[in-house]
C-alpha cells in the first residue's frame, strides 16, 4: 500500500472514530434530557401531589429539600454535558510574539514562497518564541468541528542557532506541509473533539467548584444528591475516558502518516539532505537548550540575570559544547544524528500512543525520496530576524522569568556571564572523558575485593560501548516487562529481529544475557577503582574509597527507600485534597491513612545511619530533627493535625534533599580525583 493510500485509510478511520464519539455525545445530551424532564417531573409530582397531603411539617420541609436537591442534581448535570459546546480553548503561550511582514521581511518572504510552493494559506499569525521549536497552532470552540479554522504558524529562535537559512526554511516548510494536506483539514476537527473530551473528563472550573460546595453544605439530604452529582459525572467521565482513548488512538496513527508526508513536502521543497541535516541539529541544539537552562537556574539562584537570553546561549556554547552537543555552524551540515556511546535498543514496539516517528525512521523515510539536491551555498539562518526582534523576544522572556521569581534579579554584562558560565561549568559539568562511566548510574562493586591492577587505563572507548550496552539492556528489559503486565499497549514486540507474542518473549535468555552484561560492567568499575587508587596517595585513596561507599549508599536511598515513600505521599495527597464533606466513619479513616504514612516515614528514617549522614554533609541540625522526630507521634486515629502533616511532608522533602547532597557530593570528589589521575597520567 502505498504512503497517500495508508494516509486516506487513516483519515477514514479516524473521521469514522470521531462519528462515534457525535453519536455518543449525543446520547450523552440525550441523556441529560431525560434526567431533567425527570426531574422536573418528579419535582412537580412532590409539589403539587404529595406535598399539600403531607400534616407533618417536619415531612414538608424534607419534600422540599428532596426537590431542591433533584433540580439541582439536573441542573449541574445538564450544564456539565453542555459545557463544551460554548467552551472557546484560546491557544496562548505567554512567551509568544506575534510578529508582522514589516518586523521581518526577509522571514515573511520566505514563508510566502513557501506557502506558493506548497499550495495553501498564509498563516493567520505569526509567532516568534525562544523554543528550540516549531508548530501549528489554532484557536478552537465545539463548532470548529464543522467550521475548520485558520492555522497560526509559531518559528522557536532556538533553532537559529548554528542553522542555516534552508534548514530553517525546512523546518517550517514541514509545518507547511501540515498546513497543504488534505488529512490537515480534519486537524482542527480531531483537535477540538480531544477538546471536548477532555472537558468532560480532566477540566477544573466553574462547574468543579460549584460541586465541591455543593457537597460540602450543612444540609444532609442536598449534600447527598452532591455526592450522587458526582457519582452520576464520575461514571461518565469513566465512559469518555474510553472514547477518548478510541478517538486519539486513531488520531496518532494518522498523525504518524502525516509527519512522513510533511516530511516528504519539506524535502521536496528544500533537498532531501538540507532536511536530515536540519532534524539532526534540532535534537543538538534541544540538548543544548535544557543544559542552557540548567545554567539559568543556577543564575537566577544567585539574584542575577543574563541581559539578553540569546546572546547568553552563544556564550554558553563556547564551553558546553562536547561530544554529544558539538559546535557546529551553518555552512556545515550533519548526515546523521549526533550519538555518543548509545547503543541501539534490540526490542521494538509498536508505539500506538507516539504522535511523531522516532528521529532514526524519519531520516530513513527521507532518504527514500527523490528531491531537488540540497544548496551548496547557504547564510545564516539569523538574517532573517533583525536584531531588534530577537532583542524583544529575549526582553519578554526575561521579564516573565523576572516576574516569577520572589527575588529581584540583577541584570549583569555579557563579559560578567561568560565569566560566571565558565566557572560554572569548570565546577559543575562533569569532564567529557567521565561522562560515559559516571554520568549516569554508577553500578555497584565490592570495595573489599582485592582486584589486580589494570596496567592500561580503563577509561576507553570499549569500556563505555559496553557500559552504555548494560544501561540499553536495563532499558529493554523494563520495556519487555511493561509489554508483559499490559503497561504498554502492544500485544508483540520485535526482540533482535524476531517477533514475539507478549506471552512468548524469552525472558529468561534476556535475563541470562544481562546478568553477563552486569558482571562485566561491574569489573569495569571495579578495575576503574583499582586503576586510580594505584595512581593516588594514601588521603586521595581514602577519600576515594568514601565517596564510593557514600554514593553507593545514596543510591541505596535514591532507589529503594524513597521512590516508595514518594508514591504513599502521593496518594495521601490526592486523599487530603478530595473536595468533600466527610462522615465520621471517613474521617477515621482518613486519620488511618495519615497514621500510616507517619509510620512509614519514620520507617524510612529508621533505616538510614543518620550519625553517618551527619558526619558526611555536616547536617547535624536536621538530623537532630529527625531522630527528635522519631520519638513521638505526631498524628493520631481521632484527629488530624494540619501543621503535623505539612511537617510530614516537609521531612520527606528534606530526605530527599540529604539524599541529593550526599550523591551530588560524593560524585564530585570521585570525578576530582579521577581528573587529576588522568590528566597526570
Amino acid at each position: 500500500m502505498s504512503h497517500q493510500s495508508l494516509i486516506k485509510s487513516a483519515v477514514l478511520d479516524e473521521l469514522f472514530r470521531i462519528c462515534c464519539f457525535l453519536i455518543f455525545y449525543i446520547i450523552l445530551i440525550g441523556l441529560g434530557a431525560a434526567i431533567l424532564v425527570g426531574a422536573f417531573w418528579a419535582s412537580f409530582h412532590l409539589i403539587f401531589d404529595i406535598l399539600p397531603e403531607v400534616g407533618n411539617i417536619r415531612a414538608m420541609i424534607f419534600i422540599v429539600m428532596v426537590v431542591i436537591g433533584i433540580c439541582l442534581l439536573a441542573l449541574m448535570l445538564g450544564i456539565y454535558l453542555i459545557k463544551p459546546l460554548f467552551s472557546f480553548r484560546k491557544n496562548t503561550k505567554a512567551t509568544r510574539v506575534e510578529v508582522s511582514e514589516s518586523e521581518c521581511p526577509a522571514l515573511f518572504a520566505m514563508i510566502k514562497t513557501l506557502a506558493n510552493n506548497t499550495k495553501c494559506q498564509m498563516p493567520k499569525h505569526v509567532y516568534l518564541s525562544p523554543d528550540v521549536n516549531a508548530c501549528v497552532f489554532y484557536n478552537t470552540s465545539f463548532w470548529s468541528i464543522f467550521f475548520p479554522v485558520r492555522k497560526n504558524l509559531e518559528i522557536g529562535l532556538g533553532l537559529f542557532d548554528g542553522t542555516s537559512v534552508d534548514e530553517v526554511k525546512s523546518i517550517i516548510a514541514h509545518e507547511f506541509g501540515h498546513f497543504s494536506q488534505n488529512s490537515m483539514k480534519i486537524g482542527s476537527t480531531v483537535y477540538v473533539t480531544n477538546t471536548v473530551l477532555y472537558n468532560l473528563i480532566l477540566t477544573d472550573d466553574f462547574w468543579d467548584k460549584w460541586l465541591d460546595k455543593w457537597c460540602m453544605m450543612d444540609t444532609a439530604i442536598i449534600r447527598y444528591f452532591g455526592i450522587m452529582t458526582r457519582g452520576l459525572t464520575n461514571l461518565i467521565k469513566r465512559l469518555t475516558v474510553c472514547v477518548y482513548h478510541f478517538v486519539q488512538k486513531g488520531y496518532l496513527k494518522l498523525s504518524r502518516y502525516m509527519e512522513y508526508d510533511a516530511d516528504n513536502i519539506a524535502c521536496q521543497c528544500v533537498g532531501t539532505d538540507t532536511f536530515i541535516s536540519a532534524l539532526c541539529k534540532v535534537e543538538v541544539l534541544a540538548n543544548k537548550d535544557n543544559l542552557y537552562q540548567r545554567m539559568l537556574k543556577s543564575l537566577i539562584n544567585e539574584q542575577k540575570m543574563v541581559a539578553n537570553y540569546f546572546v547568553g546561549k552563544d556564550i554558553v556554547s563556547k564551553y558546553i559544547h562536547n561530544k554529544e552537543i558539538p559546535q557546529f555552524s551553518f555552512d556545515y551540515e550533519l548526515k546523521e544524528p549526533v550519538r555518543t556511546y548509545k547503543v541501539k535498543s534490540r526490542v521494538r514496539v509498536k508505539n500506538v500512543w507516539a504522535s511523531h516517528p522516532s528521529l532514526e525512521d524519519r531520516i530513513m523515510n527521507a532518504r527514500t525520496i527523490a528531491s531537488l539536491p540540497s544548496k551548496t551555498k547557504s547564510e545564516s539562518s539569523w538574517i532573517l530576524i533583525p536584531k531588534e526582534v530577537s532583542e524583544k523576544v529575549s526582553a519578554l522572556f526575561t521579564s516573565i522569568i523576572r516576574n516569577n521569581v520572589k527575588d529581584t534579579l540583577t541584570y549583569i554584562s555579557d563579559e560578567q556571564f561568560a565569566e560566571w558560565a565558565s566557572n560554572e561549568v569548570k565546577e559543575n559539568f562533569m569532564d567529557e572523558r567521565l561522562r560515559p562511566f559516571f554520568g549516569n548510574h554508577i553500578f555497584e562493586f565490592d570495595l573489599e575485593q582485592s582486584v589486580v591492577v589494570p596496567l592500561e587505563s580503563p577509561f576507553t572507548e570499549e569500556n563505555a560501548l559496553k557500559i552504555a550496552e548494560f544501561i540499553t539492556g536495563i532499558e529493554d528489559w523494563q520495556l519487555l516487562n511493561q509489554v508483559k503486565n499490559k503497561e504498554v499497549d502492544a500485544k508483540e514486540v520485535q526482540l533482535d529481529g524476531i517477533v514475539y507474542k507478549r506471552n512468548n518473549i524469552p525472558f529468561e535468555k534476556f535475563r541470562i544475557e544481562l546478568d553477563i552484561m552486569h558482571e562485566k560492567v561491574v569489573r569495569i568499575y571495579s578495575d576503574i577503582y583499582a586503576y586510580v587508587c594505584s595512581k593516588c596517595d594514601e588521603k586521595k585513596n581514602l577519600a576515594y574509597r568514601n565517596s564510593f561507599a557514600a554514593l553507593f549508599y545514596a543510591q541505596h536511598i535514591g532507589d529503594t527507600l524513597l521512590p516508595q515513600l514518594f508514591a504513599h505521599r502521593e496518594n495521601l495527597l490526592k486523599e487530603l485534597n478530595k473536595a468533600t464533606r466527610r462522615d465520621e466513619d471517613e474521617y477515621k479513616q482518613l486519620c488511618s491513612w495519615v497514621m500510616d504514612y507517619e509510620q512509614h516515614l519514620k520507617k524510612v528514617i529508621a533505616e538510614i545511619n543518620l550519625d553517618w549522614v551527619a558526619a558526611v554533609i555536616n547536617t547535624e541540625e536536621y538530623i537532630m530533627k529527625l531522630k527528635e522526630y522519631l520519638k513521638s507521634n505526631h498524628n493520631s486515629n481521632f484527629s488530624i493535625d494540619t501543621a503535623a502533616i505539612n511537617e510530614m511532608f516537609q521531612i520527606t522533602e528534606t530526605l530527599s534533599d540529604i539524599q541529593g547532597a550526599i550523591y551530588g557530593m560524593s560524585r564530585h570528589t570521585i570525578c576530582d580525583i579521577t581528573t587529576s589521575v588522568l590528566d597526570n597520567n
